[in-house]
């Protein structure tokens, strides 16, 4: 395996590894942020468990698939249309993190509650910001999503993969 192929097939890992230490980093502000306050304190561990945690689901399923499921590099992933199940579950828990954080921000005052405790996640405090930023978001993902099922990204091209 050429080293382009190597790095593309085990850079999930380093996804991984950033949204750690990104969780790390982010933890040491959020006990700054807090203070001695341990609502505050709880709030801002609770948000970044899950914000990060989501994170490293997707990069964990990215790489389930690369290791046991025959996806051969990250690149693999900008192919839905060929069909391998882990590379759909993960579009399908794409589109279900993005449906659970517009029902949250929107619907649940997560921007509110965002707003509230700047520096967890944005700094923002304008809870029309947030949502502004969160629709932004959401158009961007769905243009991503079109995009890279309507593009024949030849992924295959670029990596010399073992035969077999």
């Amino acid at each position: 395996m050429d080293p382009l192929t190597s790095v593309a097939r085990w850079f999930w890992i380093l996804f991984v590894l950033v949204n750690l230490l990104n969780y790390v980093i982010a933890g040491r502000r959020a006990r700054h942020l807090a203070g001695d306050d341990p609502q505050r304190q709880a709030w801002y561990a609770r948000i970044l468990r899950v914000y990060f945690g989501a994170l490293c689901i997707l990069f964990l399923i990215m790489g389930v698939g690369i290791v046991f499921g025959g996806v051969p590099t990250v690149f693999h992933y900008f192919r839905p249309q060929d069909g391998n199940p882990y590379v759909l579950l993960f579009f399908a828990a794409n589109i279900v993190l993005y449906a659970l954080a517009v029902y949250w921000i929107f619907l649940r005052n997560g921007a509110e509650q965002l707003a509230a405790h700047p520096g967890a996640i944005m700094q923002l405090k304008d809870p029309r910001q947030i949502k502004l930023v969160a629709l932004l978001a959401l158009v961007g993902g769905i243009a991503a999503l079109v995009m890279i099922t309507r593009l024949d990204f030849p992924v295959d091209a670029f990596f010399k993969l073992p035969e077999g």
